[in-house]
């Protein structure tokens, strides 16, 4: 039962808290949120999204957790006020883990994610936004007992011109391996502000950020997962936010049914922020890593602006149209061994695939791509197939996930039309036109890795084990 009295003297004592929810600290609030508030890396926040001047936190707590019968979910925008005011510090560390926690059990809605997503992105400073960026690349999974395998997907298309900003945590997840633990052994730049974001970009089309440089918020959520022994919607939000605007972009997940999340997500982000529109490619990694897992069937939902099916007509002429559409790949290697099998995390291991790198002038040799072997041995099952080594499946790895970049940058024979439709029915085995369209973009991603490194120890072992794997009448 509510305690007015309890609530009148919380509210009038100033050591605690203002009438408007507030943290005290001897300042006059009148329910405005400061513009000269200091964050971690001495940006200054100029401008945060309106938090009206009744703001109480303790009310959408109240609201969260009131019981069965009188608790409701917070809308959109009252969970973007949530953070906003969290980060500028007029919500408490007790109110903003109390709210997380509610939410948690109760389980997070589209709409509070996306709420916390565009206010996470209104607290950014403006420079983070005006960088030129193709891709945004979030990877705060990390992989138990694996190397992420996608930092080669990366520096390859890199490579072929393609400006990558790559973001994480290695601090939320220690215990996992991260892409930031393995950037020194590739020679990746690692960036903390928008100007060595710029250089970075310029020189080498490939950069890691850490969260906090553009979200110093992050380490006080962080702290709070910690202190609680529990995950939030935080977790989720911060790989939605696209600190660039790049104009396309991965979202991985592991949980069935995320895909689903995050496409709700998306299309509620685009539909309260238009600077929010680019396209997505949402698919089931790796132990939840935005890295393709060559093993299984990928279903893979893209979500964009003038996105649609190739029906007749159903292209949509108005960008603000945001379209969703799902495509499945099927497996590139069948019962491929070590993507769950012992630890491999010897770091030498990428820099030592990435090595071998062919000269300027050298092009892929006619003939070796696996591609047309794929074409004809998919109908194949995995016994008459027999075991691929871990090599093998790391390499498919690599050219998986350079596919999904290209699918989510609209550069891929799977969408025609100048990327604004998608191949007819994109499914395994149901037409000719689409296994067509599946070889050829395999092919793509293989020419993209091969014309570099034809002679990556990684590749040759791949080109070895996938010919002994195939039978003789196929080969």
């Amino acid at each position: 039962m509510d305690n007015p009295v309890a609530d009148r003297e919380y509210a009038t004592d100033p050591s605690r808290t203002h009438h408007d929810g507030a943290v005290h600290d001897g300042t006059a609030h009148n329910g405005a949120v400061s513009t000269d508030l200091s964050i971690a890396n001495g940006a200054l926040i100029a401008l945060l999204p309106p938090a009206s001047p009744g703001f109480d936190a303790r009310q959408l707590i109240k609201a969260l957790g009131k019981g069965i019968k009188g608790s409701r979910t917070l809308q959109l925008n009252e969970a973007r006020q949530l953070i906003v005011a969290f980060a500028a510090k007029r919500v408490s560390s007790a109110q903003m883990a109390s709210a997380m926690v509610l939410m948690r059990a109760r389980g997070e809605t589209a709409a509070e994610v996306a709420g916390i997503t565009l206010g996470l992105r209104d607290i950014i400073a403006t420079d983070w936004r005006q960088l030129d960026v193709d891709v945004d690349w979030p990877v705060y999974a990390g992989k138990r007992g694996q190397l992420p395998w996608l930092l080669l997907a990366a520096k390859a298309l890199a490579a072929d011109g393609v400006r990558i900003m790559l973001h994480g945590d290695n601090l939320s997840l220690p215990h996992r391996c991260h892409v930031a633990d393995c950037l020194a052994a590739l020679d990746i730049t690692v960036a903390h502000t928008p100007e060595q974001v710029k250089v970075a970009l310029e020189s080498h089309h490939l950069v890691y950020v850490a969260v906090d440089s553009f979200l110093p918020v992050m380490a006080s959520c962080r702290a709070l997962h910690q202190e609680l022994g529990l995950r939030s919607l935080l977790q989720m939000a911060v790989r939605c936010v696209n600190p660039t605007n790049a104009k396309s972009g991965l979202r991985s997940y592991f949980h069935s049914g995320l895909d689903k999340h995050y496409a709700a997500i998306g299309e509620l982000m685009c539909a309260n922020s238009p600077s929010c529109v680019s396209t997505l490619a949402i698919f089931k990694g790796v132990q939840g890593e935005a890295e393709w897992n060559p093993r299984v069937s990928t279903q893979v939902t893209m979500l964009g602006a003038n996105l649609s099916t190739c029906e007749p007509g159903a292209v949509v002429e108005d960008d603000k149209n945001v379209g969703r559409y799902q495509l499945e790949i099927p497996t590139l290697v069948a019962a491929a061994l070590g993507i769950n099998g012992a630890n491999h995390t010897d770091m030498a291991e990428l820099s030592t695939a990435w090595e071998g790198e062919n000269p300027p002038n050298e092009r892929p040799q006619q003939g070796l791509s696996r591609a047309n072997t794929y074409r004809d041995n998919t109908s194949r099952d995995s016994a008459s197939r027999g075991n691929v080594s871990c090599d093998s499946a790391n390499y498919w790895s690599v050219i998986g996930t350079i596919l999904l970049v290209k699918l989510a940058l609209r550069d891929s024979p799977l969408l025609k039309d100048s990327g604004h439709t998608m191949a007819a029915s994109v499914q395994p085995g149901a037409s000719a036109e689409c296994d067509a369209a599946l070889v050829e973009a395999i092919t793509q991603a293989e020419d993209l890795w091969r014309q570099r490194h034809l002679s990556s120890p990684l590749t040759r072992q791949c080109q070895v084990l996938t010919e002994e794997s195939i039978p003789q009448e196929v080969a």
